[in-house]
Parts: C-alpha cells; sequence; structure tokens
C-alpha cells in the first residue's frame, strides 16, 4: 500500500511540477535545475515511502534497536554514493 501511495504521489509531482514550483517561488533562472531535482525526487517517493513505512513496521513491532540500525545504514549508504554519484558519474 505505501508503495502504490508513493507512485501516486510521484505522478501527482511529474503531472503538477510546473504549477507546484511556480508556487514555491522558482524564478526562470533556477526553473529548469529545480524541474530536473523534482524529477529525481519524484522517482525515488515510492521507495522512500516504502522505507519509512517500513521502518516504522518494525518499531511498532517491539524492535525499535533494529529500525535505527537500519535507517543509520541506509543514510550511510546515502552519504557514500552521493558523492560517487555527484563528482564521478556526473
Amino acid at each position: 500500500t505505501s508503495f502504490f501511495l508513493g507512485v501516486l504521489v510521484s505522478i501527482g509531482l511529474l503531472v503538477g511540477r510546473v504549477p507546484l514550483l511556480g508556487m514555491l517561488g522558482s524564478n526562470a533562472e533556477i526553473f529548469p535545475y529545480a524541474e530536473r531535482y523534482l524529477q529525481v525526487l519524484a522517482l525515488g517517493a515510492p521507495f522512500f515511502i516504502l522505507s519509512n513505512s517500513m521502518a516504522m513496521l518494525v518499531r511498532a513491532e517491539g524492535a525499535v534497536k533494529e529500525g535505527m540500525i537500519g535507517n543509520l545504514l541506509g543514510t550511510l549508504v546515502n552519504c557514500i554514493f552521493d558523492p560517487l554519484f555527484i563528482l564521478v558519474l556526473n
């Protein structure tokens, strides 16, 4: 259910990106960059929502430490791969 909700959020972001960026105050100079960033963000939304939902389920089962470790590992992987993707792969 969470993944499908994320897909709906992604579709909403992709379809409504121009008015949304206008409401957020994007001007002509930064609009192309903001639009590209929003597209990438929209593609990751289903996985982000699913990850948070699963972490909440793990915590609800009483495994708070395991939920924290999972979130920490995800953050560490993100910190490692962000510079790699940005600097090496452009």
